[in-house]
């Protein structure tokens, strides 16, 4: 006999992912893997996650890493947590200028602007359950956030449509001014005292692929107080019914935004509806400035009109999803042992970002339920989901997104957990 000495140990490595793209942004390398450790009767528990993100070259502002440590010795959980991550934004401009000063543009110039923030957090926090599906949980710590903004610049002739220069330059620090996205310069450091306090909700079954039966659901507030003051909130709700074996639908309606005083402060990064586990077919890389006529302003493009409007400080979004298990140990087709399992999916997608307004700009981005400019934009199409061997799910499919004049139905391949 001896005592129990609650030593960490390795369980299992998730989602290891890497992947590299080449797009109208530039190009982009990314992965990242996470790694879980516990003791053998799970009081003590540890993950971490590791997260590499090379954009156009920059790897120091593309790393990021989190660490996790929770006790579940008793009722009440504790725990602490500490990590970066970084988010990457990007946007683009363009337009004629004249050089000799006759009145006509000689010249064209198009530019990529990229824009780093970088998230940095320590953080405490206590879960409570009041069942096995059910519990509380609160948290408190400290954000500090900085920036960094680079824009790459290409010069073009208008006679021969050579190009005459490409250059890269950062920003510079911003002094007073905070509209750093129009006149490019980088905004100072963010500190922010944090706290949270979330009511979950979780009976669903999982399956190879994703859930397939039961609900689950968020709902949070965070108060953020100090460099800026505002209210994130959130509220996510996921239903999954099996009307036979073995197809499953699945619906989600989700929010989550920034409320209050500062919520539209441009220092904090925008929040982005394209990305394929909100709404596919809206993807950032999916969009080309070259689709733009150049001989008349970026503004008016309306191809990238629909892309300003994937950002906002508010998302709504709803999906509906038919998965039917074609192989597997849930499949239709075969239970071949084996076999990554795979599902064949058929989705609908819609999500609107908008912001409040502001005074004097003129422009109203208030969402079409609140009387604002800002429309629904949908997409539907099918594909298939894939558990590529436990670390990560794979998605291959087609999708028409509805709201793009320039875009017509087109494959996409995401690593996508779906909903």
């Amino acid at each position: 006999r001896r005592d129990y000495n609650p030593s960490l140990s390795l369980d299992y490595i998730s989602q290891p992912s890497l992947g590299a793209s080449i797009s109208s942004y530039g190009s982009f390398i990314g992965g990242g893997a996470s790694l879980f450790f516990s003791d053998m009767l799970g009081y003590h528990s540890l993950s971490t996650q590791l997260q590499l993100q090379i954009q156009d070259g920059n790897v120091l502002n593309g790393i990021g890493a989190l660490g996790q440590y929770v006790n579940q010795k008793h009722r009440t959980n504790w725990g602490v947590a500490a990590g970066q991550i970084p988010d990457i934004t990007q946007g683009f401009r363009q337009g004629g200028i004249d050089t000799d000063g006759d009145g006509r543009a000689d010249n064209f110039i198009r530019e990529t602007i990229t824009f780093w923030q970088i998230n940095r957090q320590a953080v405490g926090l206590i879960r409570y359950p009041f069942s096995q599906v059910q519990r509380v949980e609160f948290s408190a710590g400290f954000n500090q956030i900085d920036f960094e903004l680079e824009t790459d610049q290409q010069v073009f002739d208008l006679q021969t449509a050579r190009r005459i220069s490409d250059s890269t330059f950062a920003a510079p620090p911003c002094g007073d001014s905070l509209s750093f996205r129009r006149n490019l310069c980088e905004p100072g450091t963010l500190n922010e005292a944090v706290a949270s306090a979330a009511l979950v909700y979780d009976n669903s079954l999982p399956g190879p692929t994703g859930p397939i039966m039961g609900q689950r659901y968020r709902i949070e507030a965070t108060p953020n107080v100090g460099t800026l003051n505002y209210l994130s909130a959130r509220a996510d709700y996921r239903r999954y019914v099996m009307p036979f074996d073995p197809l499953t639908l699945a619906g989600r309606l989700m929010h989550f935004g920034r409320w209050g005083n500062d919520a539209r402060d441009e220092r904090l990064s925008r929040l982005f509806l394209g990305y394929s586990q909100l709404i596919r077919g809206y993807s950032s890389g999916s969009f080309d400035v070259g689709v733009c006529d150049p001989r008349v302003p970026i503004e008016q493009c309306e191809e990238l009109d629909v892309f300003s409007e994937l950002f906002g400080t508010r998302l709504g979004v709803g999906n509906v999803e038919a998965r039917l298990p074609l192989l597997g140990p849930l499949g239709a087709l075969s239970k071949v042992g084996n076999v990554p399992p795979i599902d064949l999916i058929g989705f609908f997608d819609a999500g609107v970002a908008w912001s409040s307004n502001q005074e004097g700009t003129g422009t109203n981005e208030q969402a079409f339920f609140f009387g604002g400019d800002r429309e629904l934009l949908t997409s539907a199409g099918a594909g298939l989901r894939v558990n590529l061997f436990g670390f990560a799910l794979g998605e291959v499919h087609w999708v028409y997104p509805f709201d793009r004049p320039e875009k017509g139905g087109h494959f996409q391949f995401a690593i996508n957990t779906g909903f």
